[in-house]
């Protein structure tokens, strides 16, 4: 009895000492190589590959074993096999070991090597180190050189990718500078419907003075043609009104003439006190839309009508 359970005691102890081994071992090894990971030969096939994960699995598993790199040994396990069950992933790695291969096989046996050499001829048997190892040093040289070179490009993407990045934004921020200036400004000068209003207004007062008061300017003016044959719009209403009252003229003689005259101008008049008065109303309703420059020059234009 006692020596059943010393012998139990003693095959626990080599289990656990073995699991301990592997996952000291799977630590150790090349991370970027998962054939030195599952502990496999170049040549070994989809199957023994299989196999070979199923027996370390079972070995290091975190619930079977506890370990504190337990876990991550076997994380490492996994992904070895993951990469050598891809045939994507797995092309790739063979590739850069039978370039090692040839490198080796180059160094050995000089100009005269050959590919087609197998593993087990005799000028390979009895190497130091062995053939087989010193292909994956190679291998392990080149993968180095290609991790480096990976992360350097990507250092170089990302380096890239920021000032890029940088130059997005210092557009993106320029251009809501610009629309933000652009809104300011137009802020400051867009016509508005009181606007519209208020220019209205001014025009109609501007027409109706010049009806109301032709007695500012001389009555006995003649009309000047500028220097392009055309005449100002005020003067263009004056030789219409002229024309029209020498057409009463004919019909109804010189005093019908000064009466229908006289109608007009007081018609007139209070038609202008009218719209100065309701100019002033409106002017009060929209002062608030109207921004204080303007309204200071447009204010000086309705005291000068």
């Amino acid at each position: 009895m006692a020596s059943t359970e010393l012998d139990y005691a003693i095959k626990k102890s080599a289990n656990d000492l073995a699991k301990e081994l592997e996952v000291e071992r799977i630590m150790s090894a090349f991370k970027l190589n998962p054939y030195d990971i599952l502990d496999l030969p170049l040549s070994a096939t989809e199957t023994d590959v299989k196999k070979q994960y199923r027996k370390k699995s079972l070995l290091i598993h975190p619930d079977k074993f506890k370990h504190e790199k337990g876990l991550e040994a076997f994380d490492f396990l996994k992904k070895a096999h993951d990469h050598l069950a891809d045939p994507a992933k797995r092309k790739d790695i063979d590739m850069i070991m039978t370039h090692a291969r040839t490198q080796v096989l180059k160094s050995i046996l000089g100009d005269g090597y050959s590919t087609s050499v197998t593993d087990d001829d005799p000028r390979l048997t009895n190497l130091s180190p062995p053939f087989e190892q010193q292909i994956r040093a190679k291998g392990r040289e080149i993968l180095v050189e290609d991790e480096l070179a990976r992360r350097r490009k990507q250092k170089l993407a990302y380096s890239n990718e920021g000032a890029e990045k940088a130059r997005a934004e210092a557009e993106v921020a320029a251009r809501k500078r610009k629309v933000e200036e652009q809104a300011k400004w137009e802020g400051c000068n867009t016509i508005t419907m009181p606007h519209i209003i208020f220019y209205f207004l001014i025009t109609r007062i501007e027409y109706v003075a010049d009806t109301c008061f032709p007695f500012f300017s001389s009555q006995n003016d003649e009309m000047t043609v500028s220097k392009t044959g055309e005449t100002s719009r005020r003067k263009r209403r004056r030789r219409e009104r002229r024309t029209i009252c020498m057409c009463w003229d004919k019909k109804w003689g010189a005093r019908d003439l000064w009466q229908v005259s006289i109608l007009r101008r007081i018609h007139s008049f209070f038609s202008f006190c009218f719209v100065k008065s309701f100019s002033i109303v409106v002017l009060i309703t929209i002062v608030v839309n109207i921004p204080r420059q303007e309204m200071m020059h447009h204010t000086l234009i309705t005291v000068l009508a």
